[in-house]
């Protein structure tokens, strides 16, 4: 008996080791496949990343270097360096797919020689842009630089009317920032008027040399067409293009290919699994046959100790135990004694670990009722230095305020305060985003509301666009002591109106948020300054703007709250052309319905997506 099962198990454990070594040695036939797939694919995904890397780079050259004047005096480019970094390693890919023998089954429309001949013509477009670009120079260097050392020279021979010079320089500066043809024309035409006035030969030379060097310069950005993207820069963005259109061709062409490879390699791994569970199968049935009245008198004795939840304890009767079957009931036996055992032990464990991981369940929560306390509180503060729409209406008694936190407590504020003296009889209003929102948010918006009433009231500053800047310089003092080596960049978004009730006019400006103003149904959007409240490259003043108001003017002041909010049904954000159709439509509203609108679209919009920011908007009407 005991010779024969063993044989008989044997020679079934020799023959699925046998069909196990057949399937391991397909298996790597497979993998070799799979792999060269996959290295393709990586050499595809590549050569696409490195192209919009190039287009990057590129685009970055004419965004910030070309308005630099340290790259006309070193005439180096680190986003061109970088670019030809990129287009060497684009070479690499380029060849590595052409030499591919795969890829080439692949290629069909012969991609990889298209895009070689795109990458030539790439480099000369950016040669001669570049070219260009050097010889146009920019304010002391290039054609522009000659252009303004005439200009100069003209100025300082005091042969020119100044205001005429004022003029001349005025066309030039106008032409340069918005490249359109009327400043070209009014130049020239300048030019030819103030030539027909010089009685000095020397003075008409530099004038002339002044207009030639104009002319040249707006020649060179014709044939560049940066500002208008056209000519060169047109040519550029089309190859740059059609590299894309490639690269993009290769990749469906390898997706395909990939599909079909991926099937193969399925269809080839069900039918083995198919045949060797069949072998399996089999040699389960014929080994069954072996198996004893013991083997049966065990495995109910194993399902019934299982099913009893490893407690019964019940000893199996058998004559022989001399065999393999007599040893692996003996082991049983010992198993299960053992376990019962463990379990008994585990139970005792477990309801020790149960008790104390209640206790720490309860501290946990404990804590967390503090901590929500706490910031309960903080919300409470927040709220308390909030003006109320009360207040708000002695100097301003038709308005709304729609304010709905994201979190407990909010890093959006809204700040008002009327300021009447012997000289000025003003409102101002304020609406904020600060960096985060929360505790974080909740803690800036604190700092900004402290800070506005220190400017206004203290400081007496009356200018929207002076408060914004004495709280720029608030805001970056504070936050002046470094973290971890680091100077903090946290500030925040604003836009502020004050309104003259002497003269009925109103003053606004902003740091990157805007003010929407309805007049007659029709709505107007006057941009914010593309800089926040903090620290910044540029530092400039914020701009002022000032009109005369009309009964019925319709103001709102808002954060990005609303209209960056995400919705599921719609899988988009709300975006601000529908927030400006929604302040239209609802315009000719009370500002009580408005409000009222506004709550009812935004919660219909949001539906069961999760706010993702504080919304804040504060409408009122003159």
């Amino acid at each position: 008996m005991f010779r024969r099962l063993k044989n008989q198990l044997l020679i079934a454990f020799l023959a699925i080791s046998f069909f196990s070594l057949v399937q391991a040695i397909i298996n790597i036939q497979l993998s070799k496949r799979k792999e060269q797939a996959e290295n393709i694919s990586l050499l595809v995904h590549a050569l696409e990343i490195n192209v919009l890397e190039q287009a990057k780079s590129i685009n970055d050259f004419f965004t910030y270097e070309t308005c630099k004047e340290d790259f006309f005096n070193s005439k180096f480019s680190h986003h061109l360096n970088t670019r030809n970094k990129l287009q060497k390693k684009y070479s690499e890919l380029t060849t590595c797919l052409y030499q591919n023998t795969i890829f080439k089954k692949i290629d069909k429309t012969r991609s990889i020689e298209n895009l070689t001949r795109l990458s030539d013509s790439l480099n000369r477009h950016i040669d001669s842009i570049t070219f260009l670009i050097h010889q146009r120079g920019f304010k002391d260097y290039g054609i522009e630089g000659e252009m303004r050392m005439h200009a100069h020279q003209i100025e300082r021979s005091n042969c020119v009317d100044p205001s005429e010079i004022l003029m001349l320089r005025r066309h030039e500066k106008d032409y340069i920032i918005r490249n359109e043809q009327k400043y070209i024309d009014k130049f020239n035409n300048l030019i030819i008027e103030i030539l027909a006035k010089s009685k000095s030969r020397n003075c008409s030379i530099e004038i002339i040399l002044y207009k030639n060097s104009f002319n040249k310069m707006v020649e060179i950005d014709r044939i560049i067409g940066e500002k208008d993207n056209s000519a060169l820069r047109l040519k550029l963005d089309r190859v740059i293009t059609a590299m894309m259109f490639e690269t993009q061709k290769i990749n469906g062409q390898y997706n395909e290919y990939r599909t079909r490879i991926y099937q193969n390699i399925k269809n080839t791994s069900i039918g083995i699994f198919i045949l060797i569970m069949c072998i399996g199968l089999f040699l389960s049935i014929l080994l069954s046959k072996l198996i004893t009245k013991r083997i049966t008198l065990l495995t109910r004795n194993i399902s019934t100790f299982v099913k009893s939840g490893f407690t019964i304890n019940t000893k199996i009767d058998t004559a022989n135990t001399n065999d393999e079957i007599g040893l692996l009931i003996n082991n049983f036996e010992i198993m299960r004694t053992e376990i019962i055992d463990q379990i008994n032990h585990l139970e005792k464990t477990v309801a020790e670990r149960t008790e104390e991981i209640n206790t720490q369940k309860e501290h946990i929560l404990k804590q967390n009722r503090k901590m929500r306390d706490s910031i309960k509180y903080a919300k409470n503060l927040q709220e308390a230095m909030l003006p109320t729409s009360h207040y708000i209406a002695e100097t301003i008694p038709n308005h709304f305020i729609f304010f709905q936190p994201k979190d407990i407590v909010s890093g959006d504020f809204y700040w008002y305060r009327h300021i009447k003296n012997e000289r000025f009889d003003v409102t101002v209003l304020a609406v904020a985003d600060c960096t985060g929102h929360g505790v974080p948010g909740g803690l800036m918006s604190m700092l900004g509301i402290a800070s506005l009433s220190e400017i206004c009231v203290k400081k007496d500053v009356q200018s929207a666009s002076d408060i914004l800047d004495q709280l720029r310089i608030k805001i970056s003092e504070t936050f002046s002591t470094k973290i971890n080596g680091q100077l903090l960049k946290d500030g925040m978004d604003i836009a502020i109106v004050v309104l003259d009730h002497a003269n009925f006019s109103l003053q606004f400006a902003g740091a990157y948020r805007p003010l929407y103003f309805i007049r007659n149904n029709e709505l107007v959007k006057i941009k914010g300054d593309c800089m926040p409240i903090g620290r910044y490259h540029n530092n400039n003043s914020f701009t002022l703007h000032k009109f005369e108001l009309k009964k019925n003017d319709l103001f709102y002041l808002c954060t990005d709250g609303f209209v960056d909010q995400h919705s599921k049904t719609h899988n988009k954000k709300y975006l601000e052309k529908n927030f400006k159709e929604l302040l239209q439509k609802i315009s000719t509203e009370n500002l009580n319905n408005q409000k009222t609108i506004l709550e009812t679209e935004f919660a219909d919009w949001k539906s069961d997506t999760d706010q993702t920011d504080d919304i804040l908007i504060v409408g009122f009407k003159t």
